[in-house]
C-alpha cells in the first residue's frame, strides 16, 4: 500500500478564487486597498488584542481582590504581579512588554525570566 502525501494545504489557499468576475475584482481592490494602509489592520488587530488581554487581567485582578493602582509605583516586581503576569501570559498570550508597562514593571527582560520560572513551577 503506497503511503499517502499530506495535503499541503497553504498551495491550495493561494493563486485562485472561486467566484465571479466581478466578485474577484472586489476583493482585488479590497485587498489593493489594505496593501496600501497595512498599518490600519495592525492598528485594529493590535487594539483588540489589548481589549482582550486587559479584560482578562481586569478579572485576574478582580477575582484576587486587586487592582491596578497597588501597581502605580515603579518597583521590582512582587508575587502577585509575576503570578498576574504569568497567568496572564499562559491565558491570552499578553506580550512581555505589555504586561511590563501595565504592571509597571521596570525591565521587560526580568519580569520574563520571572514569568518563566513561575510557568515551571506551576507545571511541575
Amino acid at each position: 500500500m503506497p503511503l499517502e502525501r499530506p495535503i499541503r494545504r497553504e498551495l491550495l489557499s493561494h493563486g485562485w478564487a472561486i467566484g465571479t468576475s466581478g466578485w474577484r475584482q472586489a476583493v482585488a481592490q479590497e485587498h489593493a486597498q489594505l496593501a496600501l494602509a497595512p498599518e490600519y489592520e495592525r492598528k485594529q488587530l493590535r487594539e483588540i488584542k489589548e481589549a482582550r488581554w486587559r479584560g482578562e487581567l481586569d478579572r485576574m485582578l478582580h477575582e484576587r481582590g486587586l487592582s491596578l493602582t497597588e501597581s502605580v509605583k515603579k518597583a521590582p516586581p512582587t508575587g502577585w504581579k509575576i503570578e498576574v503576569a504569568a497567568e496572564l501570559r499562559r491565558r491570552v498570550g499578553a506580550p512581555y512588554q505589555w504586561m511590563a508597562e501595565i504592571l509597571k514593571i521596570n525591565r521587560p527582560a526580568s519580569l520574563r525570566m520571572q514569568v518563566h520560572r513561575c510557568l515551571l513551577q506551576v507545571s511541575a
